[in-house]
């Protein structure tokens, strides 16, 4: 009985051995969206930005255990709808899922998170939270995506990590963003058109026929 322990517990050190050999975090600062976080000190961070949209992704040598993190400024002016009730609206559908979704007032921000499992690209079960942080005063929303394989996430150390990673994540309470400017407004509504364009232009055979026949009824 206590060798079939002795090797659980060996079984459970070696899956999870990368994890507590970076388990050391130290806090980096996101630059583009004014807040910080803390990282294990191995982890890179990439950063990309769609109009103003910022998505940063954090991540070690290996792909799990993961982070990504969008900011999304002027929510209201991008989507009618206030940044609570936009995050209400996502992470409410994750509960087919099988998640349970959290609320917890963390002025001027709510705090809304959902741990729920999804099948990975090599068909293993992958853990995910997602945490979102509204604040309705600034019209922003930070959307936190954690990821990792289900059988790490169940872990002590994993459970450790994850906590603590999402718990360091300090944006500033005043911060905007760049707003929507007009030519954002306008990139969207062409990217909106072009499909219903596509979906009513008629053959080019057929057009030339048109202008000869409105040229009649005019005369």
């Amino acid at each position: 009985m206590l060798m079939k322990q002795i090797f659980a517990a060996l079984a459970v050190c070696l899956a999870t051995l990368p994890l507590c050999l970076s388990s050391e975090i130290a806090e980096r600062k996101l630059a583009e969206i004014n807040a910080t976080i803390a990282i294990p000190e191995d982890w890179k961070v990439e950063v990309l930005n769609d109009h103003s949209v910022i998505v940063y992704q954090l991540a070690g040598k290996k792909m799990h255990p993961c982070l990504s993190i969008t900011f999304t400024p002027d929510v209201k002016d991008r989507t009618e709808l206030r940044p609570t009730q936009y995050a209400t609206e996502l992470l409410s559908a994750l509960k087919e899922l099988g998640g349970e979704l959290e609320k917890k007032d963390i002025a001027p921000f709510v705090r809304f998170r959902v741990t729920y499992n999804s099948e990975g690209e090599d068909e293993q079960a992958i853990s995910i939270t997602d945490t979102a942080f509204a604040n309705d005063e600034t019209s922003v929303l930070y959307f936190l995506t954690w990821q990792a394989t289900a059988h790490i996430d169940k872990t002590d150390a994993h459970k450790t990590l994850r906590d603590a990673v999402l718990s360091s994540f300090k944006p500033d309470p005043k911060f905007t963003g760049t707003p929507v400017t007009q030519e954002d407004k306008k990139d969207r509504e062409k990217k909106d058109e072009v499909p219903k364009d596509e979906t009513k232009t008629e053959p080019a055979e057929t057009k030339p026929t048109k202008p000869t026949s409105e040229k009649k009824r005019e005369r």
